[in-house]
């Protein structure tokens, strides 16, 4: 069971996703591993779509918007409250705006708490 359907079964009636961002998805790819990892985002990315069309009647699906930051190494993790920053301004701003539904624009009623000032990595 994916998480999505895990949420309706369990009551959920709005559900917001935050997609995994690969800020280095769109790279050209110059090694196998580099090709493979490409070819996996692109099949969880596929995935999420497939997911979100099958429940978008069970429940009002809100994909959040990944970041576009810089091409991180997935394994880098130096740059994380830069990263948790960035995001969080993001999907705060996204979420502040009216949303189209069936036509009609209607405000989210998720809203963020402002983020403590994130931990500094040694």
């Amino acid at each position: 069971m994916t998480p999505i359907a895990a949420a309706i079964e369990q009551g959920a009636t709005q559900v917001y996703v935050l997609p995994i961002g690969y800020p280095w998805f769109r790279q050209e790819r110059t090694n196998a591993i580099g090709m493979a990892l490409q070819a996996l985002a692109r099949l969880v990315e596929q995935r999420l779509h497939v997911e979100i069309a099958v429940h978008k009647y069970s429940a009002d699906i809100c994909l959040l918007p990944t970041i576009d930051g810089p091409a991180v190494s997935p394994a880098d993790f130096s740059r994380t409250p830069e990263l948790i920053s960035r995001a969080y301004r993001v999907t705060r701003r996204y979420l502040s705006r009216p949303r189209e539904r069936d036509g009609a624009s209607q405000r989210r009623v998720l809203e963020l708490a402002p983020m403590a000032e994130p931990a500094r990595v040694a």
